[in-house]
């Protein structure tokens, strides 16, 4: 009589038969090459499963073929979905790569009045972003009449208009191109032609 497979036939304690199911190898998930042609081990194992629950067992072939189908279409269906969050995610960083390099971020800088600017790196131009309306106070080191030093808060014009525009800090004063009237000596001392026969 032939026996299903994973099952030999062994010699009981009084000269019985009994049957006693083998260790089956532990199943991977490396996916197996197709097979040309009927599948005869799938047949034995369905016949032996129809054996062992005819005699009272449980099967253990189909559950496990089950198992391995599940197993696979759960990995397959994972690594769709890991393909498809990858191929997303580098479609959102190249846009956003080529939208950075089309629309570049200005370079921002703080001046002392605390009044913040934005430089446009293509052309270079400067914009008032924001004028601080606060009036700025820095501390400064000071001497006293008697020579001591302390710390003395000082405040710092805020020179930008409302608009950007920066107002002069003084009104510019025209240099004197030559000295005016004579060139007198401040408390006799020498003159600028000498006195003496030399």
């Amino acid at each position: 009589m032939a026996l299903a497979p994973g099952l030999m036939q062994r010699r009981g304690l009084f000269g019985a038969s009994a049957r006693v199911p083998q260790q089956q190898p532990a199943m991977t998930a490396t996916e197996q090459p197709m097979k040309k042609g009927f599948d005869w081990g799938k047949l034995i194992g369905v016949l032996g499963d129809s054996l062992s629950i005819a005699g009272g067992g449980q099967a253990s072939y189909v559950p496990m073929m089950q198992q391995q189908r599940l197993r696979r279409d759960a990995q397959a269906y994972a690594e769709q979905q890991y393909q498809r969050r990858r191929g997303d995610t580098l479609a959102d960083q190249r846009s956003l790569l080529e939208y950075k390099r089309a629309n570049p971020d200005p370079d921002y800088f703080d001046d002392n009045a605390g009044n913040r600017w934005s430089i446009n790196p293509s052309t270079g131009e400067k914009k008032l972003i924001f004028r601080d309306p606060n009036a700025k106070r820095i501390p400064q080191k000071t001497y006293g009449p008697n020579g001591e030093e302390y710390i003395e808060y000082v405040e710092i014009p805020n020179m930008v208009n409302e608009d950007g525009t920066i107002r002069p800090a003084m009104a510019p004063q025209a240099m004197p191109q030559r000295p005016k009237g004579k060139l007198t000596p401040y408390n006799g001392g020498q003159t600028a032609i000498p006195s003496g026969n030399f």
